[in-house]
C-alpha cells in the first residue's frame, strides 16, 4: 500500500530532481488531484500553473470551489500562486499563458480516450509551455501507462488508506481568487 505520505514524500523528491513530468496513480481516486496541486502550491516561490482538464466546470467539484466560475485566460489566485486553466481541446490554449512553471494534467483517463494525435498535442504543448514540473494524475487506477516511459520515468502511486475519513470530511478547499488583468 502506498500511503499519503509516501506519496508526499516521493513527489517532494520529484520537486527536488531534474526530472520534468511525473506519472500519479493509485487507488485514492478523489485525493490524488488536490495532492498534486498542494504540492506545487507548497513550493515557496510564487509561480505560474497550468491545470489542464477535460472540462473547466469540473474545477468547482475538483476543488470544492463552487462559489467559483472558472475560464480560461483568467488568473487566479492560490495562495502565493497564480492558476490559469484550459481543457485539452486545444482551441482553449491559446488563452493561457505561452510560458508556465508548472502544470497539471487531470484526468489522464478522460486524456486516454483521445485520439493518438491529439494526446501527442496536448502532450509537446505541455512540454513546450512548462519550464518547471508537469504532472500527469489518473482518476480511477485501471490504465495502461505504457505509454508514459516515453516522457518521463517516476511513478508515484497514491492509495485509499484503511480507516480514510468519508470523502466529504477530507476535502481540500482551495481559496481561489480571480485576479483582474491590468
Amino acid at each position: 500500500m502506498n500511503t499519503r505520505k509516501e506519496a508526499e514524500a516521493a513527489l517532494s523528491e520529484f520537486m527536488d530532481s531534474d526530472e520534468k513530468v511525473v506519472l500519479l496513480t493509485g487507488t485514492n481516486e478523489y485525493q490524488k488531484r488536490v495532492l498534486a496541486l498542494q504540492t506545487l502550491v507548497n513550493q515557496e516561490e510564487e509561480s505560474t500553473i497550468l491545470f489542464r482538464s477535460n472540462y473547466t466546470e469540473n474545477l468547482k467539484v475538483y476543488y470544492g470551489a463552487f462559489d467559483t466560475t472558472f475560464r480560461t485566460g483568467r488568473p487566479y489566485r492560490v495562495e502565493n500562486h497564480t492558476l490559469y486553466i484550459d481543457t485539452m481541446k486545444e482551441t482553449s490554449w491559446e488563452k493561457s499563458p505561452l510560458e508556465v512553471n508548472h502544470a497539471i494534467l487531470y484526468p489522464l483517463d478522460h486524456f486516454l480516450t483521445l485520439k493518438e494525435r491529439q494526446r501527442l498535442k496536448v502532450i509537446d504543448d505541455l512540454m513546450r509551455r512548462v519550464s518547471g514540473k508537469i504532472l500527469l494524475v489518473n482518476f480511477a487506477d485501471d490504465a495502461d501507462y505504457a505509454w508514459f516511459s516515453d516522457i518521463g520515468e517516476r511513478h508515484v502511486v497514491y492509495d485509499v488508506e484503511e480507516g480514510d475519513p468519508p470523502f466529504d470530511q477530507k476535502k481540500k478547499e482551495f481559496n481561489f481568487e480571480y485576479v483582474p488583468q491590468k
